[in-house]
């Protein structure tokens, strides 16, 4: 995923949590309503990215594997000739296979398996509940118009903003979840999988150092990158708390605690 994917959907959720909040400060000149389409195609489109990108990531995860059990064959074959193998070159071959698991192998299924929470089903059925039911209310608005002898146009969303209040909360609690995923399977990929790579390299460093010295110049660009990594890192929880917080906000609301009687709500998110 390249920068600007990155970018726009931190974009994204920051414009969601204040659209969010302006709704629930202000519901009736709220334009939440007329945006909840445009939400819908988007996390559309990401989520058929994150399935493509864990497509790829599942490849890279099972090749991963494949080289796991080439070294584990290598070390029982050494084991085999310890006689004329020295000590070291056995284990060499075991903080090699540590270090390949912990740092490569582990992370990549993290990936995958994040992936595959980022579901569309939830959401794609309150946008529905939603549009259905202001479909109807504004038949019935403009249906009582007509009664009273006035000719209606196009009702905006505001004006039944206290109609749609369930569905609307419903729907921006679907979208804090999606979002949740999103963040998750995207700390997963990118900062996690970073600081793995990171790790590996580092530990093969470590094991090396008495016959090989760090090049200066490529220690100062992983420093570099640690940085930036941290910063970006900083941005992507802070955009997470307040996702959290909103969340806990809207489920806390008494008509969606009505509106969801007998459900429970339980969001799995593994750093």
């Amino acid at each position: 995923m390249d920068k600007k994917s990155v970018r726009n959907k931190g974009n994204l959720i920051s414009q969601f949590v204040t659209s969010v909040k302006s709704d629930i400060d202000s519901p009736i000149t709220s334009n939440f309503g007329n945006r909840i389409a445009d939400y819908k195609s988007q996390i559309q489109r990401i989520a058929e990215e994150i399935e493509i990108e864990t497509s790829e990531f599942e490849r890279i995860y099972r090749a991963s594997r494949d080289v796991e059990e080439a070294m584990h064959t290598l070390t029982k074959q050494f084991a085999a000739f310890e006689q004329i193998i020295k000590e070291s070159e056995t284990e060499l071959s075991n903080l090699l296979g540590w270090n390949w698991h912990n740092n490569i192998v582990h992370p990549l299924g993290l990936i995958v398996s994040a992936g595959g929470e980022v579901r569309l089903r939830t959401i794609e059925k309150a946008c529905r509940d939603y549009e259905n039911k202001f479909i109807k209310a504004e038949t019935d608005a403009k249906k009582h118009a007509k009664q009273s002898g006035f000719s209606r146009g196009q009702i905006s969303h505001g004006e039944l903003a206290d109609q749609l209040f369930r569905e609307r909360l419903v729907v921006q609690a679907e979208l804090c979840k999606f979002f949740l995923s999103m963040n998750d399977f995207e700390d997963k990929h990118n900062f996690q999988l970073l600081r793995h790579f990171l790790e590996f390299f580092k530990s093969r460093d470590i094991y090396y150092s008495e016959w090989l010295k760090m090049n200066v110049h490529f220690q100062r660009d992983l420093e570099k990158l640690e940085e930036r990594i941290s910063i970006k890192n900083t941005r992507h929880h802070q955009l997470r708390n307040e996702l959290f917080d909103l969340k806990d906000q809207l489920e806390a609301n008494g008509e969606f605690l009505r509106s969801h009687s007998g459900k429970i709500f339980f969001i799995s998110f593994i750093l």
